[in-house]
C-alpha cells in the first residue's frame, strides 16, 4: 500500500492508512455529481517484497482491511463504481500456477467479505504476451481458455462484473500478436471489458511502439488496429485531399494547394463564381463571373431596411458548406465551380398601436402607456385579445 510500513517514510506520501481513506473521501465527493468514473482504489498493490510469506500472513488482510474502510467510507458520498484489484504479487499477470500461493486465485479474493457491495468492480492485470513472461510457453486458444478456467476468473466473471484492467505488453512479434488476439478473443466472449497498456510512453521506447506510434504522426501500430478492430472500433481512414481538376489525392491541405497553384493555376484554368441576387438585401459583388483559379475573393453582404443578415450558403464543386452570420465579409479561394447564397431574415414588425398605448412584447399586445404620478386611473389593468378578430380589449378602473 502507498503508506509506511509497505514504503519509506517520506514527506510527499501518504502518511498512514487514515490518510489514504481520506484522500479518497476527498475524490469521492470532488467527483460524485459525474456518471462515467469509476474509483481504482490502488494499483498493483505490492504488499511487503521482504519475503512471500509476510504478503500472504500481513500484508494480503491488511490491504483488504484497508479496500474494506475506503468502500464504506466512499459509499457514504456516492454509488458510483469502485475497482478493487487483485494483488500484484498473488496473480497480477495470471501467470501461474504460483506453486507457493495455490490459494489466492481470483474467487477467494473476489468472495472475501471486505471487499463486496453494490456496484464493485474485480480487476486483474494479463501480460503474458511474449515467452519470456508467459511461463506456459503458449499462445493457443485452448490454452488460454483453460487457463482462465483455472485461475477462476471464468467462475467470478459469471458472478460478478470482472475488469482487466491492464493488458498487453509489448508486441514485438508474431507469438504476441497471437496470444493478444486469442487473448482478447477470450475475454470478450465472456464479457470482461478491456483497458490496455501501455498506448504510448516514451519511456517505453526500449521495448518499441504499443498502440500508438511515437513518431511520426502518433498513428496506431499493427498492435494498436489489431486491438481497436478487436474491441468493435472503427479506424477511421486517413484523409484524403482530392484535387477536383485532376482528381489527384494528397494526405494534406497543403500538399493540394501546392499542387493547384505549381499544375493547374498557372495554365489560366478559370471557374465560375455565382453570387445569387435574394430578397432582403445586396452583395457586392454580386451575378455570375469567371474567375482565374487561385484567385482570392471577397464577398459582402448588406442587409435592406426591416431584414437581418443570416450567413451564407456556399457550394464549392458538389460540396456545401453553411458559414454564419459572424463571417461578414466572406473570402474564398476559387478552386471549383463556386455558387454563394446570402442568406437575409425578415426583422418582425410590432403592430401599431392607438394613442397612448405601446406594443408589449412579453404579452403581445398593446398596453396603456403609464400614467403621469396623480392620475386617477389603473391599478388594475386587463388584456383580453380576441382571437380570430385581431382586437384588443383595454379595461382599467378608478382608484377607490
Amino acid at each position: 500500500m502507498p503508506y509506511p510500513p509497505y514504503v519509506g517514510s517520506d514527506p510527499n506520501i501518504i502518511a498512514n492508512e487514515q490518510a489514504f481513506i481520506d484522500l479518497w473521501a476527498l475524490i469521492a465527493n470532488a467527483m460524485k455529481t459525474y456518471g462515467n468514473v469509476l474509483f481504482d482504489l490502488f494499483n498493483e498493490p505490492c504488499g511487503n517484497y521482504r519475503t512471500d510469506s509476510n504478503w500472504f500472513t500481513t500484508d494480503y488482510n491488511a490491504m483488504l482491511n484497508t479496500f474494506q474502510k475506503c468502500i464504506a467510507r466512499i459509499r457514504q458520498i456516492t454509488s458510483l463504481p469502485i475497482i478493487v484489484q487483485w494483488g500484484y504479487q498473488i496473480g497480477v499477470d495470471l501467470a501461474g500456477p504460483w506453486t507457493w500461493a495455490p490459494s489466492v486465485k481470483l474467487p477467494v479474493f473476489a468472495d472475501d467479505p471486505r471487499v463486496q457491495g453494490t456496484n464493485i468492480i474485480y480487476s486483474f492485470h494479463w501480460y503474458e504476451d511474449n515467452p519470456q513472461r508467459n511461463q506456459q510457453k503458449t499462445n493457443s486458444a485452448a490454452d488460454i481458455a483453460a487457463y482462465l478456467s483455472w485461475s477462476g476468473v471464468d467462475d467470478v466473471a459469471r458472478r460478478k462484473t470482472v475488469l482487466c484492467s491492464e493488458f498487453g505488453g509489448v508486441v514485438l512479434d508474431e507469438f504476441a500478436m497471437t496470444w493478444m488476439n486469442n487473448a482478447l478473443d477470450a475475454l470478450i466472449s465472456r464479457g470482461i471489458s478491456v483497458l490496455s497498456w501501455v498506448w504510448t510512453a516514451p519511456w517505453m521506447a526500449q521495448h518499441g511502439d504499443e498502440l500508438i506510434a511515437t513518431a511520426p504522426g502518433f498513428l496506431l501500430t499493427d498492435k494498436g488496429v489489431a486491438f481497436v478492430q478487436k474491441l468493435g472500433g472503427i479506424i477511421s481512414p486517413p484523409a484524403v485531399y482530392t484535387c477536383t481538376i485532376c482528381g489527384a489525392a494528397f494526405s494534406t491541405q497543403a500538399e493540394l494547394d501546392a499542387h493547384m497553384a505549381a499544375v493547374h493555376w498557372p495554365s489560366g484554368v478559370t471557374y465560375v463564381l455565382d453570387v445569387w441576387s435574394v430578397l432582403g438585401g445586396t452583395t457586392s459583388p454580386t451575378g455570375i463571373h469567371e474567375i482565374i483559379a487561385g484567385t482570392l475573393i471577397t464577398i459582402t453582404a448588406t442587409a435592406a431596411a426591416g431584414y437581418s443578415f443570416g450567413g451564407w450558403q456556399v457550394v464549392i464543386g458538389t460540396e456545401l458548406t453553411n458559414y454564419p452570420a459572424t463571417v461578414n465579409p466572406l473570402t474564398l479561394t476559387v478552386a471549383a465551380a463556386t455558387t454563394v447564397m446570402p442568406l437575409f431574415v425578415l426583422v418582425p414588425v410590432p403592430p401599431t398601436c392607438a394613442t397612448g398605448y405601446h406594443w408589449d412584447d412579453t404579452v403581445k399586445a398593446c398596453v396603456q402607456d403609464a400614467q403621469p404620478s396623480g392620475n386617477n386611473v389603473a391599478a388594475g389593468l386587463a388584456v383580453l385579445t380576441l382571437l380570430g378578430v385581431g382586437a384588443v380589449y383595454v379595461a382599467t378602473r378608478k382608484k377607490r
